[in-house]
């Protein structure tokens, strides 16, 4: 479970307003962890049932960790990648966002509801067409905080022989455009392809993510890490998504439709907070189709421990803060 920080001002938090971005986003998909103790919080529970509703809810808990605080105030973010953090109001959170890439903010903080925006884009084979590259399609808004990805594309790579070229026109810029020069971290990005036809095997793959981690290494001047997951069940993993911390990014023909400079097919898509229409909260969200991929992916990592094979299989660096959630 993804767990929200908060100190002393617990129950500030718990008392804003049920129409208030934070209090919505918390109430509906976080456990709440403060520096309390457990007869602190219990004897809270008494006379606040507020903080008795956050301690019984489907969604979450509600519990105190004095020594996640610790970390915290010794500046030690990096336990904390796909959380966010309640913090004082003297702290820099806009550098921590930048730097760590987690979603630090004050307790009365605009910045959620600044987020709260759909971006939608249709790339077609014309010369009218807006976005001539990705670079024009990620540009237009800022993907902070973020320090992991997984990107999910049944079409990347269909061509093996065309790897360079093709990473250099779709894959590279992408990343390029997502990852913050200010990142003091490494990045973990982890891509799912299809491998139907034993094009990818555990013998290649490794020299491949070299390459691209070297080439992203040149472009971002940040540590990229990079794990591959392959797979054959092109049901569960249908959609081309990118999904980044806090973001949902979803491309109908895939993230390989630039070639030679040309757009090669039409296609639509768009990008968007995983937060998108929380006040208009009914059923579903981009934050559930974003929590769903993640445990899909999960659960078909454990299946290839089990039986791993010279298709399906994985490689490199799967230590994706994305993949540590709930």
């Amino acid at each position: 479970m993804q767990k929200v920080y908060c100190e002393q001002s617990l129950v500030d938090l718990l008392l804003l307003e049920e129409d208030n971005t934070i209090y919505k986003i918390i109430e509906k998909f976080y456990d709440v962890v403060t520096d309390l103790e457990t007869e602190e919080i219990l004897e809270l529970i008494k006379d606040n049932p507020v903080i008795k509703h956050f301690i019984k809810r489907d969604s979450g808990s509600l519990y105190g960790d004095s020594s996640a605080f610790a970390k915290i105030n010794d500046q030690n973010y990096t336990p904390f990648l796909n959380d966010i953090l309640i913090l004082p109001d003297d702290i820099d959170v806009k550098s921590i966002r930048s730097e760590y890439g987690i979603l630090a903010l004050h307790l009365e903080d605009s910045f959620p509801d600044e987020q709260d925006f759909h971006f939608g884009y249709s790339l077609f084979a014309d010369e009218d067409c807006p976005f001539k590259n990705w670079e024009s399609i990620f540009s237009t808004r800022s993907l902070l905080p973020v320090n992991s990805a997984v990107l999910i594309d049944n079409f990347l790579w269909k061509d093996f022989f065309d790897f360079s070229r093709e990473n250099g026109e779709n894959l590279y810029p992408i990343m390029e455009s997502i990852i913050p020069k200010e990142l003091k971290i490494p990045f973990k990005l982890t891509i799912v392809v299809q491998n139907k036809n034993g094009r990818f095997t555990p013998r290649n793959i490794p020299e491949k993510i070299k390459k691209i981690e070297k080439n992203l290494k040149i472009r971002t001047k940040v540590d990229v890490q990079v794990g591959v997951v392959t797979q054959t069940d092109t049901k569960i993993f249908h959609e081309r998504v990118l999904l980044t911390n806090y973001h949902y990014i979803y491309s109908d023909k895939g993230f390989s439709i630039f070639k030679n400079g040309r757009i090669t097919e039409y296609t639509k898509g768009d990008r968007n907070w995983v937060f998108l229409n929380i006040h208009n909260y009914k059923g579903e969200i981009r934050k559930h189709q974003h929590k769903k991929n993640i445990n899909y992916l999960k659960r078909a990592i454990k299946d290839i421990e089990r039986s791993n094979t010279e298709i399906i299989f994985t490689a490199g660096n799967l230590d994706n803060p994305l993949l540590n959630q709930f």
